[in-house]
């Protein structure tokens, strides 16, 4: 499931051209049968790295694929909490290419979440 437009939605439904969302939980093949619940918590990002030649398949999974022109553009946040450690990824994303969009900016993660996920940036102290 991803999260754009401030609601929970399936792929099926994304609008690709704008940003969206998604927790990702590792978890075998077996795993996947049974779904996951997410609990309102506290995340710390450890690491956030952006790149291109993926895009999220019917599955939720994120592919490989290279196409030459166009791409996926995606923001990976590597996640932690003490109170749910099989929560491993924050990632957004959308469809994009070099000249045309850019990667998801932290207002528009901000604004594609609305109220169900609050992202709140470090001071800088």
């Amino acid at each position: 499931m991803f999260i754009q437009f401030g609601k929970v939605r399936p792929h099926r439904e994304l609008n690709t051209y704008e940003t969206y969302c998604k927790f990702f939980v590792p978890r075998s093949r077996t795993e996947l049968a049974e779904p996951y619940q997410i609990e309102a918590d506290e995340f710390t990002v450890t690491k956030a790295q952006r790149g291109r030649d993926e895009f999220a398949d019917a599955s939720g999974a994120f592919r490989k694929v290279r196409d030459g022109t166009t791409t996926t553009l995606v923001v990976r946040m590597k996640i932690r909490s003490e109170r749910q450690p099989m929560v491993a990824e924050f990632i957004c994303a959308r469809f994009g290419s070099n000249n045309f969009y850019g990667y998801p900016t932290v207002a528009e993660m901000k604004s594609t979440l609305g109220g169900l996920v609050t992202l709140t940036e470090p001071s800088a102290d």
